[in-house]
């Protein structure tokens, strides 16, 4: 959880739209909602984006 708060939410928070800090941060942070967060950087090895797979999953 240590890095959808510090990393995700944070984020969302400073560079997101209205809705992202009124909805999706809350959510975040009370662990109502999972988020990820993906980090390349180019000097590291090659990473193709294109064979990421990304589902989302709602809880009944």
């Amino acid at each position: 959880m240590e890095v959808q708060s510090s990393m995700l939410a944070e984020d969302l928070y400073h560079n997101g739209n209205k809705m992202h800090r009124e909805e999706v941060v809350p959510k975040l942070a009370s662990g109502e909602a999972v988020g990820a967060f993906t980090l390349s950087e180019p000097c590291c090895g090659l990473v193709n984006f294109q064979s990421l797979a990304v589902a989302q999953v709602s809880s009944l």
